[in-house]
């Protein structure tokens, strides 16, 4: 949850100072924010439509992060407009993350489930760390491998927890082995 949330306000907040970063004027990529809360809006839609009837949790997860990765290479790859518009693509695969991560968590807590939840819900401090570790070190590594550095290996972690503990849950502490 915590990598989650970082990379989900990476992908909506930060978006202004990596068009910035290519000497796009903020008074252009502002509108970068709004693509991609739509497209956040278009990920949390398809979450709901698609999973249970069509995918599980944990196989959205998996191409949510696929997608993300994929997303975050051609923000690399590319330069000015193309970047900002993969970054701000990033709010699709950011928000089919979140009907996923918590109830995959969750699953077999049993009674431990109301602190798993708390501590969940703690772990959105993400937020605010991620995008903080992004502004301290754009300036010494650059902005795209900046970005790029957190966001890949935050999909890459969630890709493997979704393979790893999707099918157990991440605290199945009532059940015997």
């Amino acid at each position: 949850m915590f990598l989650y949330v970082g990379i989900e306000v990476m992908a909506g907040d930060a978006i202004g100072t990596y068009g910035q970063g290519f000497g796009l004027p903020l008074s252009q990529t502002r509108f970068f924010t709004s693509l991609t809360l739509t497209a956040m809006l278009g990920g949390y839609v398809a979450g709901f439509v698609i999973v249970p009837r069509i995918l599980t949790q944990e196989r959205l997860m998996e191409l949510a992060c696929i997608l993300g990765g994929m997303l975050t290479i051609t923000a690399f790859l590319t330069h000015g407009y193309v970047s900002v518009l993969c970054v701000a693509l990033l709010g699709a695969a950011n928000a089919m993350l979140m009907p996923t991560i918590f109830p995959i968590a969750i699953r077999g807590a049993g009674s431990w489930t109301p602190l798993a939840s708390a501590l969940l819900v703690m772990a959105y401090s993400g937020g605010a760390v991620i995008p903080q570790i992004y502004v301290a070190l754009k300036p010494v590594i650059g902005f795209q491998a900046m970005f790029a550095l957190l966001v890949l290996p935050s999909y890459l972690a969630l890709l493997i927890y979704a393979r790893r503990y999707g099918q157990t849950g991440l605290l199945p502490l009532d059940q015997k082995p």
